[in-house]
């Protein structure tokens, strides 16, 4: 998966060449993540956008449609591939996950116990949005990341966007390599933040148990969550 958030515009050719990954075989099973795709756009109070299929991104030209929409474009972003572990094959298992302009992704298992063909992904989405209402989305975040610890899982690979800032958050308990997360600066002081490292940026690593935060205005906080 890949975010980034921009004040003047997101990057070009970076989602649109994003697609290939789908098919690759950086993926614990080796198929790729070949199972869905989803991208979400907030640009302000001018458009927002999600659109969702339980297919392969790859050679789809209803996600390059999707792709083309977005670059150019100023504000925050979400696109994932989907690999699935929990949950059916189908549009609506696809991440993000969005409600008003909170977002998210995940990458990894979380071992909720589940209802009906509903993703541990978002199950953590609904406990998160549910209570960013009354808590913030922050306190909400990172409250959701405490009740993922303590049922268990395999890998918290997250992005999520509140409107105002790009979360990224990465904890695992087996195959760091896979559950990784990196971030680079964009042109214009904008954040990119992705599990693969395309080239042309200056990428860093968020480790084991940190969150970064990044606004529009180019700052960025990387912090531990203990």
């Amino acid at each position: 998966m890949m975010g980034a958030i921009s004040p003047a515009h997101l990057p070009h050719g970076e989602f649109e060449a994003f697609a290939n990954y789908a098919v690759s075989e950086w993926s614990p099973d080796g198929r790729g993540h070949i199972d869905g795709w989803g991208l979400y756009l907030d640009s302000g109070e001018h458009e927002r956008l999600l659109v969702k299929e339980g297919r392969s991104a790859f050679g789809n030209l209803s996600y390059l449609a999707a792709a083309h929409r977005l670059e150019g474009k100023g504000g925050t972003s979400i696109v994932h591939l989907r690999n699935a572990s929990v949950g059916s094959v189908r549009a609506e298992n696809a991440h993000p996950f969005a409600r008003g302009r909170l977002a998210l992704a995940h990458n990894g298992t979380i071992h909720f116990s589940g209802a009906d063909d509903i993703t541990d992904s978002e199950l953590l989405f609904r406990i998160i949005a549910d209570s960013a209402a009354e808590n913030g989305f922050r306190e909400a975040f990172l409250g959701g990341i405490r009740e993922a610890r303590t049922s268990g899982f395999t890998g918290l690979v997250i992005l999520a966007t509140d409107g105002d800032a790009l979360y990224g958050f990465r904890d695992y308990s087996e195959m760091g390599y896979y559950h990784s997360l990196h971030y680079c600066e964009l042109e214009g002081g904008g954040t990119l933040i992705s599990q693969v490292r395309s080239p042309g940026h200056e990428w860093r690593e968020i480790g084991k148990g940190q969150l970064l935060t990044a606004s529009k205005d180019g700052s960025r906080l990387l912090e531990n969550i203990p």
